[in-house]
């Protein structure tokens, strides 16, 4: 019931637009069947745009942003309720739609690599012009294929990739009460700024800058203390609270 007042409501307010708008120009003289529909296997995106090319690159980001969302489920967006249905391979997960502001660093996630434009399997597109300000526009659709099995496939690459991220971190917690090294120090640090690089939820983001400050602390609290000796010789510890660590670079006497 509430899925056929939002497609009367849709229908009323689509109706409505076409009342104020005509469409000039179309990529094809028929509207295709899986436009605003459910097509198993398949994202269908339509974005509305200036131009055809900022159509495109819209499109991509909806479909990227789709992905990142059935995939990553940790993954935070913001949502909005717009005019279309969501649906991941013929299988409606919500009765609302939503516009996706992702706050993903989908550059550092290689399951996002393959996304691009030429897997696209059909476009339509329509010039629409403003009747009463004669101000033109495009609504731009896709269809790209996404089946259930390439989902699956996905969120297996997705999950060991993130329980790696994870070892990793949780590696790097444990070892701060055990330095041996002053380069461990430094090495840590690197790492750390890797996978904030990486984790792209606000929780686990946190964690790592603040083990990434805890580890710069460590500086602060090394001391240097000598011993002479015999014919002339100065012998240096550096300590860490307290305890002797190691130095890998061998220290320069200036004055």
């Amino acid at each position: 019931m509430k899925r056929l007042i939002w497609m009367i409501f849709v229908t009323l307010l689509a109706a409505g637009v076409a009342a104020q708008t005509k469409v000039v120009e179309r990529s094809a003289k028929k509207v295709p069947g899986w436009l605003n529909t459910a097509v198993e296997d398949y994202l269908v995106v339509s974005v509305t745009a200036g131009s055809l090319a900022e159509g495109q690159t819209k499109a991509l980001t909806e479909i990227t942003e789709r992905i990142i969302q059935s995939v990553a489920s940790n993954v935070t967006v913001s949502k909005k309720n717009t005019l279309s249905e969501v649906n991941v391979n013929g299988i409606i997960e919500s009765s609302d739609a939503f516009t996706q502001i992702s706050r993903i660093k989908s550059a550092n996630l290689p399951f996002l690599k393959g996304i691009s434009l030429s897997n696209v399997e059909e476009i339509y597109w329509e010039k629409v012009q403003d009747k009463a300000t004669k101000k033109e526009h495009y609504n731009y659709s896709v269809k790209y294929p996404f089946s259930r099995l390439e989902q699956r496939k996905l969120t297996a690459e997705f999950e060991a990739l993130d329980a790696g991220q994870v070892a990793r971190y949780e590696a790097l917690e444990q070892k701060i009460g055990a330095i041996e090294s002053a380069d461990e120090i430094s090495r840590a640090i690197t790492e750390l700024n890797t996978l904030s690089e990486y984790f792209f939820d606000d929780v686990r983001l946190s964690r790592v800058k603040g083990l990434t400050a805890r580890y710069r602390q460590l500086y602060d609290a090394l001391t240097l203390t000598g011993t002479f000796l015999e014919s002339g010789k100065y012998q240096c510890q550096l300590l860490l609270d307290g305890n002797p660590i190691k130095v890998a670079a061998k220290p320069k006497v200036t004055s």
